[in-house]
Formats: C-alpha cells, structure tokens, sequence
C-alpha cells in the first residue's frame, strides 16, 4: 500500500484550457480526517459558479475517494465572493481568526469554513 501525496492539485478547466486550479491537503488539516482545500478561478470566470462548481466536485472527492470526516477552508474577512462560493457549496462558517495570516506584508483577518461528512447529503444518516 502507497502513501498517499498529502496535497492533490487539480485544474480546473473550461473548452479552452485551464482557467484555474483547486487543491486539497491533508497534511494541513487540523485533526485525523480532516484536510484544507483552496481554489483559484482567473478574474474573466468569475461570476459564472465556476469556483462553486470545483468546490462541490473536491468535496466529493475529500468524502468519497479520501475518506475525510471534515473539509474546511480559509479566506480572508475581506473575500466575500470567496467566502459565498462556500456557502452556495454549503460549507459552514465556523470561526473567526484575527491577524494569524500574512497578506501583503501585514496580518489580516480570515474566516473558517467547513463540511462535515455528517452534514453530507452523499452519507446515510444513522440512527
């Protein structure tokens, strides 16, 4: 049995080519089951739910193929288109952090969303 690269990236395309890319990683998560993703559409695709789009297909992913229990993600406070591709994905906003992230030279504000395979339609629930 292989090990698994911890950090997957795949592009995310359109009939022209790639127009950006999303990436999950594992070793970055928080706890056992748990792995950050991260996402980039080009600024000419914005709008279009696009970014939905991938977000929904590597969440899929995280669940299905990597077994995951919790997928988050960060975006800085000031992101709101960002911070709405999660939503619309239905990740949930979990928390606050004040200036732990490096933008630009000067700490900044992020919030965290995440999904819970609990909270995933793709798993039966138990009763």
């Amino acid at each position: 049995q292989s090990a698994r690269d911890p950090d997957e990236h795949f592009a995310i395309c359109d009939a022209e080519g790639p127009i950006g890319g999303i990436g999950i990683n594992t070793e970055r998560g928080d706890s056992p089951g748990s792995a950050e993703l991260g996402y980039l559409v080009g600024k000419p695709f914005w709008g279009r739910g696009i970014a939905t789009a991938a977000v929904e297909a590597i969440t899929v992913y995280g669940f299905d193929t990597l077994s995951l229990d919790r997928i988050f993600a960060r975006v800085r406070v000031s992101n709101k288109a960002s911070a709405r591709v999660l939503e619309k994905a239905s990740f949930q906003r979990q928390d606050l952090v004040r200036a732990a992230v490096a933008s630009r030279g000067k700490a900044t504000d992020y919030l965290v969303f995440s999904f819970l395979r609990q909270d995933w339609p793709g798993t039966p629930s138990v009763i």
